[in-house]
């Protein structure tokens, strides 16, 4: 007799495939997005404001396209005393895609993006999420409709949608070279950014929605900049200074104990 399985007869354990490091994608890209080539990326003005908004909230909440693409108003809080966005997320052990069910991360609306995203919500009074217009979101489902029997994608969900292309014609517009991880890339300088910024890791591991181990193994790419060696060059040089300043001050005193009676 014929009989419906209860559960599937392959055991899938996620954390035993682990996305592998490509040394040389993370190196030309971190060649490629200088401090400058970024806010020269953020600066470009699209022809469209949410196009615009988009790079600007992708950049600064260092989330991924996934994350941003399904985000309503009401994860948005905009309280003048503590602004903040909840992203919604599907992490290697959740396998629904039951929105309430999934695990959720808070993270502080920057200053760079609050009045951005007031006034597009302003705009769009009515509008269940931030982005509609743009990707052809509007058409598809929070998440893929799959069938229930041979599990096939019926439509492709906003939360499965690719977004590297469009990224890439952006980058391309604004002028800079254009690099192998798009997304990615970005999210890995707004990392060392706080970094830099003066965060703890703990915050920034919260805000990112990474563990310490992930963070330093796929997104320290970009961890040192040329403003870093500057820096580190200010303080030798001035390490230099005070050594030889010190030093004069000691064949000073040598020479007077010398010269005494």
């Amino acid at each position: 007799d014929k009989q419906w399985m209860t559960e599937n007869p392959i055991q899938y354990d996620a954390k035993q495939f682990k996305q592998k490091v490509d040394p040389a994608k993370q190196k030309e890209q971190a060649r490629i997005l200088t401090p400058e080539n970024v806010q020269q990326f953020l600066n470009h003005q699209e022809a469209d404001y949410e196009r615009q908004l988009w790079k600007t909230v992708i950049y600064y909440l260092g989330c991924r396209p996934a994350e941003l693409a399904i985000m309503r108003w009401s994860d948005v809080d905009f309280d003048p005393e503590d602004p903040t966005i909840t992203f919604r997320s599907k992490d290697t052990e959740h396998t629904g895609r039951d929105r309430e069910n999934m695990p959720t991360r808070t993270s502080p609306l920057w200053n760079e993006m609050y009045d951005l995203l007031k006034k597009w919500r302003d705009l769009h009074p009515d509008e269940k999420f931030i982005f509609n217009e743009i990707f052809n979101l509007r058409h598809k489902p929070e998440f893929e409709v799959t069938n229930t029997e041979t599990c096939e994608q019926i439509r492709e969900g906003r939360y499965e949608s690719n977004f590297n292309t469009s990224m890439r014609k952006m980058i391309k517009r604004s002028g800079i070279p254009v690099y192998p991880q798009p997304h990615k890339a970005l999210r890995d300088v707004r990392i060392n950014e706080l970094e830099r910024l003066g965060f703890r890791r703990q915050e920034i591991d919260a805000w990112i929605g990474n563990s310490e181990a992930v963070r330093d193994k796929h997104y320290s790419a970009t961890s040192v900049t040329k403003a870093d060696r500057q820096k580190a060059l200010e303080i030798t040089q001035k390490e230099n200074r005070v050594r030889q300043s010190e030093n004069r001050v000691r064949l000073g005193c040598n020479e007077n104990t010398q010269t005494d009676p």
